[in-house]
Order: structure tokens, then C-alpha cells, then sequence
């Protein structure tokens, strides 16, 4: 079993983290200008899916 530094995984991480954090959000803000009723459940599965994969990336590093 790996111990794992989370302050270093967190700090190697850093840019690469950020980047996927502005993903997130652009994604968010350009789903305002779709009709919210057909996207909001494809909006919010894309960024589950992002952040699934985030999470799964800081925790394999």
C-alpha cells in the first residue's frame, strides 16, 4: 500500500488541477446561453465525468 502525500499531490498538481478547474467552470458559464431544460443533465454529467476523472488523477499520481 502507497502512502500518499496529499499536500505534495496537491502542489505537483497544481497547474494541472487549476487548468481542469477553469474547464469546469467555462463549461458551466457557456451552458447559459443554451436552453437550460435539454443541457442541465448533459452539463452535469460532463462534469461529473470531469471531476470523477480529476479525483481519479490526483489519487493514481
Amino acid at each position: 500500500k502507497k502512502s500518499t502525500n496529499l499536500a505534495g499531490i496537491a502542489k505537483n498538481n497544481y497547474y494541472f488541477i487549476s487548468q481542469q478547474i477553469q474547464l469546469i467552470i467555462s463549461l458551466i458559464s457557456n451552458s447559459q446561453s443554451w436552453n437550460p431544460r435539454i443541457n442541465a443533465y448533459k452539463l452535469s454529467q460532463q462534469i461529473f465525468i470531469k471531476v470523477s476523472r480529476l479525483i481519479l488523477i490526483i489519487y493514481t499520481r
